[in-house]
Protein backbone atom coordinates (compact mmCIF):
# COMPACT_ATOMS: atom_id res chain seq x y z
CA UNK A 1 0.00 0.00 0.00
CA UNK A 2 1.30 3.49 -0.99
CA UNK A 3 1.39 6.21 1.65
CA UNK A 4 -0.71 9.20 0.32
CA UNK A 5 0.39 11.64 3.16
CA UNK A 6 3.28 14.07 1.94
CA UNK A 7 4.71 16.57 3.94
CA UNK A 8 3.25 20.53 3.83
CA UNK A 9 5.18 23.64 4.54
CA UNK A 10 2.72 24.83 7.47
CA UNK A 11 2.74 28.61 8.96
CA UNK A 12 1.39 27.56 12.93
CA UNK A 13 0.50 31.08 14.60
CA UNK A 14 0.95 31.64 18.22
CA UNK A 15 -2.17 31.77 19.97
CA UNK A 16 -0.35 33.44 22.62
CA UNK A 17 0.52 37.29 22.16
CA UNK A 18 3.86 38.52 24.30
CA UNK A 19 3.83 42.16 25.67
CA UNK A 20 6.98 43.35 27.48
CA UNK A 21 5.57 45.25 30.57
CA UNK A 22 7.62 46.74 33.49
CA UNK A 23 5.63 46.15 36.65
CA UNK A 24 8.17 48.24 38.78
CA UNK A 25 10.98 50.54 39.13
CA UNK A 26 13.26 51.56 41.65
CA UNK A 27 13.19 55.61 42.07
CA UNK A 28 15.61 57.64 44.21
CA UNK A 29 14.37 60.17 46.35
CA UNK A 30 16.36 62.95 48.57
CA UNK A 31 15.47 66.03 51.16
CA UNK A 32 17.69 68.32 52.39
CA UNK A 33 16.38 69.75 56.04
CA UNK A 34 18.32 72.61 57.31
CA UNK A 35 17.69 73.55 61.43
CA UNK A 36 18.94 76.47 62.99
CA UNK A 37 19.73 76.27 67.23
CA UNK A 38 19.00 79.54 68.54
CA UNK A 39 20.25 81.05 72.28
CA UNK A 40 22.53 78.09 71.71
CA UNK A 41 24.74 79.41 75.00
CA UNK A 42 21.60 78.35 77.27
CA UNK A 43 22.02 75.11 76.45
CA UNK A 44 25.67 74.55 77.97
CA UNK A 45 25.13 72.83 81.40
CA UNK A 46 21.46 70.73 80.26
CA UNK A 47 20.83 67.31 81.37
CA UNK A 48 22.27 64.64 79.31
CA UNK A 49 19.12 63.58 78.07
CA UNK A 50 17.91 67.11 77.17
CA UNK A 51 16.65 67.07 73.51
CA UNK A 52 15.42 69.81 71.14
CA UNK A 53 12.82 68.92 68.99
CA UNK A 54 14.28 70.32 65.79
CA UNK A 55 11.36 69.89 63.47
CA UNK A 56 9.65 67.09 61.21
CA UNK A 57 10.05 66.48 56.78
CA UNK A 58 9.01 64.24 54.45
CA UNK A 59 10.67 61.51 51.88
CA UNK A 60 9.85 59.17 50.13
CA UNK A 61 5.88 59.10 51.33
CA UNK A 62 7.65 59.30 54.92
CA UNK A 63 7.31 61.45 58.05
CA UNK A 64 10.75 62.07 59.81
CA UNK A 65 11.85 63.67 62.92
CA UNK A 66 15.15 65.48 63.99
CA UNK A 67 16.03 65.51 67.68
CA UNK A 68 19.08 67.59 68.44
CA UNK A 69 20.99 66.60 71.88
CA UNK A 70 22.86 69.03 73.08
CA UNK A 71 24.97 67.31 75.95
CA UNK A 72 24.71 63.94 75.40
CA UNK A 73 26.92 61.60 77.50
CA UNK A 74 28.50 59.53 74.20
CA UNK A 75 32.34 58.88 74.20
CA UNK A 76 32.25 61.94 76.39
CA UNK A 77 30.31 65.31 76.44
CA UNK A 78 28.95 65.21 72.60
CA UNK A 79 26.76 66.92 70.69
CA UNK A 80 24.31 63.86 68.96
CA UNK A 81 21.32 64.14 66.26
CA UNK A 82 18.48 61.64 66.73
CA UNK A 83 16.47 60.70 63.51
CA UNK A 84 13.35 59.14 63.35
CA UNK A 85 10.83 57.67 61.24
CA UNK A 86 7.30 58.32 62.42
CA UNK A 87 5.40 56.79 59.92
CA UNK A 88 4.73 53.23 59.64
CA UNK A 89 6.46 50.79 57.36
CA UNK A 90 5.77 47.59 56.00
CA UNK A 91 8.99 47.22 54.17
CA UNK A 92 12.53 48.40 55.30
CA UNK A 93 13.92 51.33 54.18
CA UNK A 94 17.63 52.09 53.40
CA UNK A 95 18.80 55.23 53.73
CA UNK A 96 21.62 57.68 53.28
CA UNK A 97 22.43 60.27 55.51
CA UNK A 98 24.79 62.69 55.88
CA UNK A 99 25.04 65.86 58.49
CA UNK A 100 26.95 69.02 57.89
CA UNK A 101 27.77 71.81 60.02
CA UNK A 102 27.00 75.29 58.32
CA UNK A 103 28.85 78.41 59.46
CA UNK A 104 27.74 81.48 59.07
CA UNK A 105 29.46 82.14 55.25
CA UNK A 106 28.15 79.00 54.07
CA UNK A 107 31.31 76.96 54.61
CA UNK A 108 29.74 73.05 55.42
CA UNK A 109 31.68 70.75 57.22
CA UNK A 110 30.53 66.59 56.98
CA UNK A 111 30.23 66.00 61.06
CA UNK A 112 28.54 62.44 60.33
CA UNK A 113 27.39 59.89 57.62
CA UNK A 114 25.32 56.93 58.21
CA UNK A 115 23.75 53.98 56.00
CA UNK A 116 20.97 52.71 57.83
CA UNK A 117 17.92 50.23 57.27
CA UNK A 118 15.07 51.46 58.84
CA UNK A 119 12.54 48.54 59.62
CA UNK A 120 9.39 50.02 61.50
CA UNK A 121 8.04 53.43 62.81
CA UNK A 122 9.93 54.75 65.70
CA UNK A 123 13.09 53.54 64.60
CA UNK A 124 15.76 56.08 65.65
CA UNK A 125 19.44 56.12 64.05
CA UNK A 126 21.61 58.28 66.73
CA UNK A 127 24.45 60.23 64.70
CA UNK A 128 27.09 61.66 67.49
CA UNK A 129 28.22 64.79 65.74
CA UNK A 130 31.06 66.58 67.47
CA UNK A 131 32.70 67.06 70.45
CA UNK A 132 31.16 69.49 72.60
CA UNK A 133 34.32 71.07 73.51
CA UNK A 134 35.24 71.48 69.71
CA UNK A 135 32.32 72.40 68.75
CA UNK A 136 31.76 75.32 71.59
CA UNK A 137 34.60 77.41 69.87
CA UNK A 138 34.96 76.44 66.38
CA UNK A 139 33.41 78.97 63.49
CA UNK A 140 30.02 76.72 63.49
CA UNK A 141 28.44 78.48 66.95
CA UNK A 142 28.57 82.21 65.98
CA UNK A 143 25.98 84.63 67.48
CA UNK A 144 24.98 82.06 69.84
CA UNK A 145 23.50 80.02 66.65
CA UNK A 146 24.46 76.60 65.34
CA UNK A 147 23.26 76.09 62.15
CA UNK A 148 22.85 72.40 60.32
CA UNK A 149 21.30 70.28 58.21
CA UNK A 150 20.53 66.69 57.42
CA UNK A 151 20.92 65.45 53.75
CA UNK A 152 18.97 62.16 53.00
CA UNK A 153 18.29 60.03 50.11
CA UNK A 154 16.46 56.15 49.83
CA UNK A 155 15.74 54.63 47.15
CA UNK A 156 11.87 52.73 47.00
CA UNK A 157 9.76 50.77 44.38
CA UNK A 158 7.91 53.13 42.61
CA UNK A 159 3.99 51.56 41.98
CA UNK A 160 3.17 49.91 38.64
CA UNK A 161 1.04 53.02 37.85
CA UNK A 162 4.13 55.43 38.54
CA UNK A 163 5.92 53.17 35.87
CA UNK A 164 3.39 53.23 33.67
CA UNK A 165 2.62 56.99 33.89
CA UNK A 166 6.38 58.15 33.08
CA UNK A 167 6.82 55.41 29.93
CA UNK A 168 3.61 56.77 28.77
CA UNK A 169 4.96 60.15 29.14
CA UNK A 170 8.60 59.30 27.75
CA UNK A 171 7.23 58.70 24.31
CA UNK A 172 7.21 61.20 21.91
CA UNK A 173 4.04 61.88 20.07
CA UNK A 174 4.06 61.89 16.74
CA UNK A 175 2.69 65.16 14.53
CA UNK A 176 2.67 62.98 11.22
CA UNK A 177 -0.62 62.11 9.42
Amino acid sequence: MKSTASAKDVLVMDPIQTEKEVICDMETLSTVYRANIKGYSQFQFCPHDFTIDCGKFDLAGHRWSVYYYPNAFVLGRMVILHIRLLTYTTNSLKVDIQINLIAPNGRRLAVAERKHTYFSNNNVVVLPLIRKSILDSSEYVKEDCLSFECIMSTTKWAAPEEVKKKQQSAIPSSNSQ
